[in-house]
């Protein structure tokens, strides 16, 4: 599971055992500020999904995100 992004602010509320007992990592990245991204979001230009592949097909999904040639996610959809 990946989440990105900390455009709702800078804190949570996370249970420590929770993350250690699955020994979960985490990893971070960076984007644009808040008021950015906000800006971003109002404006017309959207990408949404480039493709979505069911799971049976995750090689297909694979060799398309590869190529990069996608212009946008690549989504996979659990039957």
């Amino acid at each position: 599971m990946v989440n990105f992004g900390a455009s709702s602010g800078d804190s949570i509320d996370l249970s420590l055992p929770s993350l250690f007992y699955p020994q979960f990592n985490i990893l971070g990245t960076s984007m644009e500020s808040k008021e950015e991204f906000e800006q971003y979001n109002a404006s017309q230009h959207k990408t949404g999904a480039d493709s979505v592949y069911p799971l049976i097909e995750i090689e297909h999904a694979l060799e398309r995100m590869k190529s990069g040639n996608q212009f946008g996610n690549i989504g996979l959809e659990m039957e």
